[in-house]
């Protein structure tokens, strides 16, 4: 078994034969192999961590997701997944008796929530200062949601609190929406 140092060495070695990205492989056997670029530009991410001495996993997304894994996307219950399919919110197909919704799709609902949240952030951060709306737009066509203060809404407040996990979570799964994530983690 290769110690620590020496899969550095390798994953360094590696990357500089990859920083060209090319798509094409020759095996031991003689045979070649092309790869998609995506393949590639998941194989220099994965060696980039490796050689600065983080751990690496690799883990596979599908394409499609259960109403309870839409839900613990959202950070929402399954029963609201349900109801947004039956409102026409989230588009999704039957398998059997079960629905399946597209990743892609919640993931574009989710940032749209955080865009919204975000703008009613924003509208607050406005009103308090006194500057008002910044068209004829307010947040009253968003049901739903208090007009509060900017004190009541700063970064000690729960609505905060939820919009800026929401804004990580939501970049962390769209970075795995393409088929394949990379974890890295911290020696």
């Amino acid at each position: 078994m290769t110690s620590r140092l020496e899969d550095r060495a390798l994953a360094s070695d590696a990357l500089a034969a990859l920083r060209r990205r090319p798509r094409r492989f020759i095996l031991p056997n003689g045979a070649t192999v092309q790869f998609p670029k995506t393949a590639v530009a998941g194989l220099i991410e994965i060696l980039e961590a490796i050689a600065e001495g983080d751990r690496v996993t690799v883990v596979r997304t599908p394409r499609e997701v259960s109403t309870q894994r839409a839900a613990t996307v959202l950070n929402v219950s399954r029963p609201t997944v349900v109801r947004l399919i039956d409102d026409g919110v989230l588009p999704s197909r039957k398998v059997g008796s079960h629905r399946r919704i597209m990743l892609a799709d919640v993931l574009a609902y989710r940032n749209e929530v955080v865009v919204r949240r975000r703008a009613v952030l924003d509208q607050m951060s406005r009103d308090a200062e006194g500057l008002g709306p910044t068209t004829d737009e307010t947040t009253s066509g968003l049901a739903g949601w208090p007009r509060v203060t900017a004190a009541q809404a700063g970064p000690n407040s729960p609505l905060w609190k939820a919009s800026t996990a929401s804004t990580a979570s939501a970049a962390t799964v769209t970075a795995s929406s393409s088929g394949w994530s990379v974890s890295i983690c911290s020696a």
